[in-house]
């Protein structure tokens, strides 16, 4: 199997909507907002938050958050304030916003202050896109002219990479921006930038733009031999701008369903993709593609066939969808050896999947990333399944991913020397006499679990942790929060110490007198070790505090 890294593209869609033949001509610009219900809403976007902190713990390598405007295709307008959420919700995890839309800023100093923000809120974490944006974005948005998109975007790039790797005051005088003093602070943490992503439908001259400053391909919205030919292009201009091959250069995307058979992933997931072909894409061809919004060449290969919007995408079948490779569905095997064959094909060595589709329910989406990670991932990493930004030497695993690279069968299956075999590559033995199903377990033979696993998904982490509530009865709160105002020093040893012994969130609420205080914990030995460093500086503010000997429980979960 190739070597690739797994991002994930949530969607973040509004599906509580009429068909799109009851809601007018066009998804993007004229669905009324009286649709919109801001309860359903609040829940999309708190799933859509959720998302993110489960993708790491499975292994993901990182997350992409994509902006729509102007209808419900998504609620993520803007990617930027997005990223902020999902940095703070992660640790380790890459988060790139591919949104925003360069044009849609007075001034390309703006975005470049938000991309520097970010990748120094994120630890460096962050990347960021440089999409030229459909048509309907610029309808949407109202401050583009998509006439002048093309030559707009060149001259904000220029500014924007100026922007990044001046060291000194500059001015900038172009068509469309003018400054006497331009002055990037701060600078981005990645120097002199973050990686930058191009989502491309095919133009040459997105290709050769992407090429020429060492971005990365991100493949959209093409049919399956156009999107080859794509490939090569890219590939034959980095060669021509004499840069190192890398395949992660390219990144093949996907929509991808993975549940224990052929036959059930088929029977989950088929009503999703066409109501997402059939309402979720729905716009005239002048909405996507204004004038001046493509170059003529790619114009032609449209009005020949031979491109994205071709042929009505609502007229595609289930079928046509699985043969694009737009959409990949099916039980692990089926699933892996797609993704083999079409990254193969294409020279990729990342893939960037949408797991939760277009009316996919939270639950759903969340069995699906975890049974890909379990199951699907780990045959594509090296032996012990790590995501490339683990790079930790320890016993055990941290994320799903890893788990199902080394848990190999249950060892009441399995001999010694099987145990051994197992501990020494990422693909475990099977043995017909264990009752558990392995990830080997053939399409067929594999019994159907899904009726009891989203609930287990939905209820329960994918890896354990530790809980600890710690209950102060009777408590002074003003007095409280006069000791933590007046000794920062003991509150920010506490900090560092809880950062040192993996403690992954802590939470103080207040109730009338009491204050109950909730941490969690990567282990139970970072907890340990927590307490016996920090406990004279906890007994000191307790003292300080006033408060009682408090009241605590623990307990893992799953």
């Amino acid at each position: 199997m190739n070597k690739l890294e797994f991002y994930v593209a949530n969607g973040g869609k509004f599906p509580y909507i009429p068909r799109r033949d009851k809601i007018g001509k066009s998804i993007y610009i004229s669905t009324p907002n009286d649709y919109y219900d801001p309860v359903r809403g609040q829940r999309i976007l708190e799933d859509y938050l959720g998302l993110f902190e489960l993708e790491e713990k499975l292994g993901y390598d990182g997350a992409v958050i994509l902006e729509q405007h102007g209808g419900p295709n998504s609620l993520v307008g803007q990617s930027i304030v997005m990223a902020a959420a999902a940095i703070s919700h992660t640790r380790e995890m890459r988060i790139g916003t591919v949104g925003a839309i360069l044009n849609s800023y007075r001034t390309p100093m703006r975005y470049a202050e938000e991309v520097a923000t970010l990748d120094i809120l994120s630890n460096g974490r962050y990347f960021f896109g440089l999409p030229m944006g459909i048509g309907a974005n610029y309808h949407g948005l109202g401050v583009m002219n998509p006439t002048y998109a093309r030559e707009q975007f060149r001259e904000g790039h220029e500014f924007l990479k100026r922007a990044f790797t001046e060291r000194e005051p500059f001015s900038f005088d172009g068509k469309f921006y003018q400054t006497e003093y331009a002055n990037l602070w701060p600078r981005p943490l990645q120097d002199p930038y973050p990686e930058a992503w191009v989502p491309a439908a095919g133009s040459k001259d997105s290709l050769s733009f992407a090429a020429q400053n060492g971005y990365t391909y991100l493949a959209v919205l093409v049919p399956w031999p156009i999107l080859l030919k794509n490939c090569q292009i890219f590939r034959d201009a980095v060669e021509e701008a004499g840069q190192e091959w890398d395949p992660r250069r390219i990144v093949a995307n996907a929509h991808v369903y993975v549940a224990e058979t052929d036959k059930q992933a088929r029977q989950e997931a088929e009503a999703h993709v066409m109501s997402l072909l059939q309402n979720s894409l729905g716009s005239p061809f002048h909405d996507s593609f204004p004038p001046g919004h493509v170059t003529i060449p790619s114009l032609r290969g449209m009005a020949a066939g031979g491109g994205y919007r071709s042929k009505d995408i609502s007229t595609t079948t289930y079928e046509e969808g699985l043969e694009s490779g737009q959409f990949i569905v099916g039980s692990p095997s089926t699933v892996a050896e797609r993704i083999e064959e079409i990254t193969t094909k294409m020279g990729a060595g990342r893939l960037n999947l949408t797991g939760d589709m277009w009316t996919m329910p939270d639950w759903m989406a969340r069995k699906n990333l975890t049974i890909f990670a379990e199951e699907v991932m780990p045959r594509f990493r090296e032996p012990g399944g790590k995501p490339s930004w683990d790079k930790s030497s320890r016993a055990g695993y941290r994320t799903v991913s890893e788990y199902g690279a080394i848990a190999g069968s249950p060892s009441s299956c399995r001999s010694r020397s099987s145990r051994a075999s197992a501990r020494s590559t990422s693909a475990p033995p099977t043995s017909p006499s264990c009752a558990s199903p392995s990830r080997t377990d053939s399409a067929e033979d594999r019994p159907r679990r899904a009726a009891a696993r989203p609930t287990l998904i939905r209820n329960r982490r994918s890896t354990m942790s530790i809980i600890v509530t710690v209950r102060i009865p009777d408590a002074d709160i003003e007095r409280v929060r006069q000791v933590d105002a007046d000794y920062p020093e003991l509150r920010a040893q506490l900090g560092e110490s809880l950062k040192r012994h993996g403690n992954i969130s802590h939470r103080r609420v207040y109730r009338g007198n009491e204050i109950m205080d909730i941490d969690e914990w990567e282990s139970e030995e970072g907890l340990r070790a927590f307490l016996a460093e920090s406990g004279p500086v906890i007994a000191q503010l307790a003292e300080l505090r006033g408060t009682g000997k408090p009241s605590d429980t623990i307990w893992s979960i799953y």
